[in-house]
């Protein structure tokens, strides 16, 4: 008898949106092991990428058929000027992959931008984004 085994990942949201003009800096992405084996979970965007979008956890284990909420927020730059499109890639990979084989997918992201002041005349982005980078 022979048995086989998988790696497999799922994610939802197929895509996300980040719209700046209407506050939106946080979205979640729902992560399952469709696989039938333990695998541990990296989600990433490029490096050039990284400084605009934070990932938390951006690595972790599922057991079959687990699901696991991954927020992303978005830190805009500090001149906002037009729209950013960007991928975050998912990869699986099993421990007792034999072929050192694993499973990944990737989720559009669209960050749309606008000048938006607030009452003090702080430009909010910039606001944000000094804000959340002292949280790190």
């Amino acid at each position: 008898m022979q048995t086989t085994s998988a790696v497999s990942v799922g994610a939802s949201p197929y895509s996300l949106e980040f719209d700046l003009k209407e506050g939106i800096f946080q979205k979640n992405i729902t992560i399952i092991n469709n696989g039938n084996e333990f695998s541990t979970y990296s989600v990433y965007t490029a490096d050039e990428y990284s400084d605009l979008v934070g990932i938390f956890p951006s690595s972790f284990d599922l057991s079959p058929s687990m699901t696991k909420e991954v927020t992303v927020i978005c830190i805009p730059p500090e001149l906002a000027s037009g729209n950013i499109s960007l991928k975050i890639s998912i990869a699986a990979c099993s421990d007792n992959s034999k072929l050192g084989m694993g499973a990944g997918i990737r989720i559009p992201v669209t960050i749309i931008q606008g000048e938006i002041v607030d009452n003090s005349g702080t430009n909010v982005y910039t606001s944000f984004s000094r804000h959340i980078m002292n949280f790190f």
